[in-house]
């Protein structure tokens, strides 16, 4: 289909192949203008299937090789390197959604971390976040010694009343 062509004009074999009209145009402006045009990207749809080419021309005359004057084009695949980068493209989109993602998700570790922290004595705290003690359970015999107490007349205070109420009158 896009074999060597010859004593044809330009801009019509453009629409044969299925070139948008404003690609056309351009091109006849450009080549009238600058006297070379570069299309880097013209989708075509050959067997029902779509192609990605790129299209380098130039006007040319030669007095010794009469048969190089006119327009000389040249289409260039580029059908693989156009689905290249539009895989790296999704690539770099995904990576930027995981980057999100995983600033997310440390926000809320580091959340739950200091919530933790308030509740978790110091050593406990550093021992479950540096990740340097074995989680595997264990169990051993330890002597200990508990010692009830209570704040003078605490007890009897506090008996008939909401734990609201003491919350506040602690504080």
């Amino acid at each position: 289909m896009l074999g060597n062509v010859s004593n044809a004009y330009f801009p019509a074999v453009l629409e044969q192949l299925g070139v948008d009209e404003d690609i056309i145009q351009s091109f006849s402006e450009t080549m009238e203008k600058e006297g070379s045009v570069l299309i880097p990207q013209i989708i075509l749809q050959i067997s029902g299937e779509e192609r990605v080419y790129s299209l380098l021309s130039a006007r040319t005359h030669d007095e010794t090789f009469s048969y190089l004057n006119g327009v000389q084009g040249q289409f260039v695949e580029r059908t693989v390197e156009y689905e290249l980068r539009k895989e790296h493209d999704r690539l770099v989109e995904e990576k930027d959604r995981d980057r999100v993602i995983i600033e997310e998700k440390s926000k809320q570790l580091e959340t739950l971390a200091n919530r933790l922290a308030k509740y978790l004595s110091p050593q406990i705290y550093d021992t479950i976040f540096a990740g340097t003690a074995d989680a595997t359970q264990s169990s051993s015999r330890k002597n200990l010694t508990n010692f009830p107490s209570d704040i003078e007349a605490f007890t009897e205070t506090s008996a008939g009343v909401e734990p609201e109420r003491v919350l506040t009158r602690a504080l």
